[in-house]
């Protein structure tokens, strides 16, 4: 749908009675006339705090309202308002949303075995493998139950007890990762771009400091845009 500036209906303006000047009132009602009746230093009359108040935030909305329109030609396709709206407003990093809770480790070493007992222990479905087992955040790799279920269906016996996690698992090369500089946007891209839904959140050294998830992400992207798409949704239907 088309936007237009010139569709966005004008607000009604009540008729006023004229103003009049204190000096022309008898003395017993100059002290009734309000201040926003006085007028100002330069011989206009002021308007009222109210009036003031509607006028700035009209003209905050044309500025919103030009800053979207990009090619100025009064209109706002889809195209420009995702421009618009797909940076500007996003204010949350990947850091402030991650899910930091404990996570199960295994070390490459571990048999497929043990790491499904460490699953079924820790209610998951998947672990994190790292280089030293006492530094949860030295992540190599990641394992699932997907990954031991695939590889012992490949097998010839179907035994699991003898394969070792550094041989199942999809190493850190291979991650789909994210920074914890990330914005919730380039979060969200990523989960719509690769179709997951969930990233380990890796610092700028490299180390694993959490997980995030879509939910999370889209869920704190319209917070951080909420109040700026309903101001130019009321702008545009006209609400004020």
């Amino acid at each position: 749908r088309m936007m237009h500036r010139e569709n966005i209906p004008t607000p009604a303006v009540t008729p006023q009675a004229p103003r009049v000047s204190p000096a022309a009132l008898p003395d017993a009602l100059a002290p009734i006339i309000s201040p926003p009746c006085l007028p100002s230093p330069n011989g206009a009359w002021n308007s009222s705090p109210k009036q003031q108040s509607r006028r700035g935030e009209k003209e905050e909305d044309d500025q919103a309202f030009d800053r979207i329109d990009l090619n100025s030609d009064g209109v706002i396709s889809k195209e420009e308002f995702f421009a618009a709206y797909g940076q500007a407003g996003t204010t949350t990093f990947a850091k402030q949303i991650i899910d930091a809770s404990d996570w199960p480790t295994v070390q490459p070493g571990t048999c497929a075995k043990d790491v499904a007992k460490i699953m079924a222990g820790s209610k998951t479905g998947w672990a994190v493998v790292t280089g030293d087992p006492e530094d949860v955040s030295d992540i190599v790799g990641i394992v699932t139950e997907r990954d031991i279920i695939r590889k012992a269906l490949s097998s010839d016996t179907g035994d699991v007890t003898s394969m070792d996690v550094g041989d199942i698992m999809t190493p850190k090369a291979k991650l789909i990762t994210v920074s914890a500089s990330d914005s919730v946007w380039e979060i969200t891209r990523v989960f719509i771009d690769k179709g997951i839904r969930a990233a380990p959140v890796l610092d700028e050294g490299q180390k694993l400091v959490g997980f995030v998830h879509v939910r999370d992400a889209v869920a704190q992207l319209v917070t951080d845009h909420s109040n700026e798409m309903l101001s130019i949704n009321e702008y545009l239907h006209g609400s004020y």
